[in-house]
C-alpha cells in the first residue's frame, strides 16, 4: 500500500513538470489571432492564452499534496500498529513448575502401568481375611451402583453399611456417642492381611450419596463413624478415627503409615440420634484406597 502511493505520488510530480512547461511556452505560430491591436504605430494581433495547461497544473499540484500526506499518515499509522517483538520468557532450569494434581480416570491397561510405575496395589484388590459381603461392598455398592463422594464417582473403595447382618455386634464400651450407652449402635468390620509389605496408604472417606435414603440429617440417618486400626500380634492400634459425623462428613488425601502393620482391621459404625432409631444408616466409602509397597516387597 505504502509503495503504490509512493508510485502515484511521482508520477503526479512528473506531470505536474510537464504541464509546469507547457504552460510556460509561447502560442504555437499557426495559431489563430483572436485581435489586433495597435501598439508603437503598429498593429499587433492578440493570441487567446490557452488555459487547461494552467487547470491540468492545479489539479495535479492538488493531487500531489493529498498523495504527499496521505502517505505521512499511512506511514505513522504503520509503525504505531507494528507489534512489538514478543520475547520468550526465560526459564531457569534450577527451578521446577509447581503442579496441581487433579483426578484422573484410568483405564485398566493405564492402572496397570500406574501400578508398575509406582508400586502400589488398589486395597480393595486384595482379599479380605473373613467374608463381610453384606456389610462391605468392594468396587461398588450392591446395586451396581458406583460410590458418591463429594459429587465424584470413584470406581476404586470399600463401601460401608449397618443393615442388621449376622457379624454385627454392638458398638464397644467408650466408642457411643458422647458416652452414653445405646442398644441400637450397631459395628462391623473387615480385615486385611498386610504382612509389613507396605509402607503406608493413601485414601479419601466420606458419607456415600448414591442413595438419597442413606443419606440425609443425624435427625433421620443418625451419626456414623469409621475407624481404622492395626490389630498386629492381637494389639489394637487406631491409626485413623473419624469420631461421628453426620451427612456432611468428607476428607481426602488421608496417608496411613504402615511400616509396621501386619494386619489391617476397618469397623464402620452407625446409631441414632437422641431417642431416635435408625432404619436406613448412614453409609461409608474409603474411596482410592492406594498401597505403597516397600522397597524389596
Amino acid at each position: 500500500m505504502l509503495i503504490g502511493l509512493a508510485i502515484t505520488l511521482i508520477l503526479i510530480a512528473v506531470l505536474f513538470v510537464f504541464l509546469f512547461n507547457s504552460y510556460k511556452k509561447e502560442p504555437k505560430p499557426d495559431a489563430k489571432p483572436v485581435l489586433y491591436v495597435p501598439r508603437a504605430g503598429k498593429v499587433v494581433p492578440i493570441y487567446r492564452k490557452n488555459r487547461l495547461p494552467c487547470i491540468y497544473m492545479i489539479i495535479c499540484a492538488a493531487l500531489f499534496v493529498c498523495n504527499l500526506i496521505a502517505i505521512i499518515i499511512f506511514a505513522n499509522r504503520t509503525q504505531a500498529t507494528e507489534p512489538e517483538p514478543t520475547i520468550p520468557p526465560t526459564i531457569s532450569l534450577s527451578e521446577t513448575p509447581e503442579l496441581t494434581p487433579t483426578p484422573t480416570a484410568f483405564s485398566p491397561a493405564e492402572e496397570s502401568d500406574f501400578s508398575r510405575a509406582h508400586r502400589v496395589v488398589w486395597l480393595d484388590e486384595l482379599k479380605p481375611q473373613t467374608d463381610c459381603s453384606e456389610n462391605f461392598n468392594i468396587g461398588v455398592w450392591d446395586d451396581q451402583t458406583p460410590f458418591l463422594i463429594g459429587q465424584r464417582k470413584y470406581k476404586h473403595g470399600i463401601g460401608m453399611q449397618i443393615c442388621a447382618s449376622a457379624i454385627e455386634t454392638v458398638v464397644d464400651n467408650g466408642d457411643f456417642p458422647n458416652g452414653i450407652y445405646r442398644h441400637d449402635c450397631k459395628q462391623a468390620s473387615i480385615t486385611y492381611a498386610l504382612r509389613f509389605n507396605y509402607s503406608k496408604m493413601v485414601f479419601s472417606l466420606g458419607v456415600d450419596a448414591s442413595n438419597m435414603q442413606y443419606f440425609g440429617p443425624k435427625e433421620i440417618n443418625g451419626q456414623g463413624r469409621v475407624i481404622i486400626a492395626d490389630t498386629s500380634y492381637q494389639i489394637r492400634s487406631v491409626l485413623s478415627d473419624t469420631e461421628w459425623k453426620d451427612y456432611a462428613y468428607s476428607a481426602y488425601e488421608i496417608e496411613l503409615s504402615l511400616e509396621k502393620v501386619d494386619l489391617l482391621e476397618i469397623t464402620v459404625m452407625t446409631c441414632g440420634y437422641g431417642e431416635n432409631r435408625v432404619t436406613d444408616g448412614l453409609r461409608f466409602a474409603i474411596v482410592d484406597p492406594i498401597l505403597y509397597l516397600k522397597d524389596g516387597s
